[in-house]
């Protein structure tokens, strides 16, 4: 049962990647091309990512209610 959890995730992980290469990089690369301010983040995944994320979240809220 472990081998095909890891299994699993592992599959999973593989079709995120897909996405951001097919879909979310492109979509990305476009709005920035139209003059669009796109930023991508990377965050740990798990309890390290956490507090990471929720200061992200907060600042770009933040800026976003500000400016």
């Amino acid at each position: 049962m472990l081998e095909r959890m890891k299994l699993s995730t592992y599959q999973y992980a593989r079709s995120q990647i897909k996405w951001i290469k097919k879909q979310l990089l492109p979509a990305v690369k476009e709005a920035r091309s139209l003059g669009g301010d796109v930023q991508v983040y990377v965050v740990r995944g798990g309890e390290e990512g956490y507090a990471p994320s929720i200061q992200l979240l907060q600042r770009e809220l933040s800026i976003g209610c500000s400016g």
